[in-house]
């Protein structure tokens, strides 16, 4: 059996234990470690065999000198392993940190990681265009596009949307909007709460779950709610069980980005069967059908997203059609057809 490793590994994430899982059905066992400096010193040592490098998220920069250094040394390690004849591999869920502090330090690693990738892999044929517009065209054969698995049956998801906004204390006949998630600058939540508050629309209730970035951010949040009781906060880390009481309670999944590439909470949401309200932004227009499967903006129109929670309050949005569409859409991302399409890529990067 051919072994990959993956760096680094978020057990929390569903999506890297899902794509282990089937990759051991293609017959690649897959090892896990937290930094790639790790892996070459048990390499080095003799006690770990691996044929595959698998780099999922590339490393946060400190600032300054510290940061410089830090590139440096993660790319000399990459080289080592890559002399020891270790093929790298790199799926692209962002190009760029969201809270980049050094951008172009930023796109010299991401170019660096290109000259040294066997395979580089991106979830949408968009995502593909934006890395070859940012970077230049890549080798022959080097980009992969293998879609995002779902989340079907990965979270529980039993309760009924009666029973979910009972236990959220919600009201049942409401037309219930929802952000799910950590709550980060670029996804855009106070943006989201300001255009809601312009919605004259006492039916319509606003549902803000996850842990903010700091409190700061949380106590920002908390001073733009505090005057309209249509905006009902859980400012804190939304257990996994948990996540189908949210989701369930909701008729339509908003996600207020002012940046994306690839978002994995949408094709949760998906996998729910939720409506999505989003910007066409990243892979966004192409993960989600805006004739069927949720409402779209432009991100760069003033008023965009006020216009976009509008169609979605309107009695007339099927947002219950729109669900069952991307549940159905969500269904042919299954992880063992991804799982099969990423073996084959390292199959062709061990050919090389």
């Amino acid at each position: 059996m051919l072994t990959s490793c993956f760096i680094p590994f978020n057990e929390h994430n569903p999506y890297q234990p899902e794509l282990a899982a089937k990759l051991a059905d293609c017959r690649f066992l897959v090892k896990k470690r937290r930094m790639v400096g790790g892996l070459l010193r048990d390499v080095l040592r003799g006690g770990e065999q691996v044929d595959i490098v698998h780099l999922h998220w590339l490393p946060s920069l400190h600032s300054g000198f510290r940061g410089a250094m830090q590139v440096r040394l993660f790319m000399a390690r990459l080289r080592c392993l890559l002399l020891l004849r270790k093929k790298i591999v790199w799926t692209v869920h962002n190009l760029y940190s969201h809270e980049s502090s050094n951008q172009e330090r930023e796109k010299w690693l991401v170019r660096e990681v290109l000259k040294v990738a066997s395979k580089v892999i991106v979830h949408t044929a968009s995502s593909r265009r934006l890395l070859v517009e940012e970077f230049g065209e890549c080798a022959e054969g080097q980009l992969k596009v293998i879609p995002h698995g779902n989340y079907i049956g990965v979270y529980p998801n039993e309760v009924t949307q009666d029973n979910a906004r009972s236990q959220l204390n919600l009201p049942q006949s409401s037309r219930i909007l929802l952000f799910f998630g950590h709550i980060r600058p670029y996804k855009g939540v106070s943006q989201l709460i300001a255009a809601f508050r312009e919605i004259d629309d006492p039916n319509a209730i606003l549902v803000i779950a996850g842990k903010p970035l700091n409190e700061s951010m949380a106590e920002e949040i908390r001073s733009l709610a505090v005057e309209d009781p249509r905006i009902v906060l859980f400012l804190k880390m939304i257990p996994d069980e948990e996540a189908q009481i949210f989701l369930n309670a909701a008729d339509v999944v908003v996600f207020p980005y002012q940046q994306i590439l690839t978002s994995g909470a949408l094709i949760l949401a998906m996998s729910f069967g939720k409506a999505c309200l989003a910007p066409r932004l990243g892979a966004i227009a192409e993960t989600v059908d805006e004739n069927q499967g949720g409402i779209l903006y432009d991100a760069a129109e003033e008023i965009g997203l006020e216009t976009a929670l509008r169609k979605a309050l309107n009695e007339e949005a099927d947002v219950s059609a729109m669900g069952a569409y991307n549940l159905e859409a969500a269904a042919q991302w299954g992880w063992a057809g991804i799982a099969e399409q990423t073996a084959h890529a390292y199959h062709e990067a061990l050919a090389d």
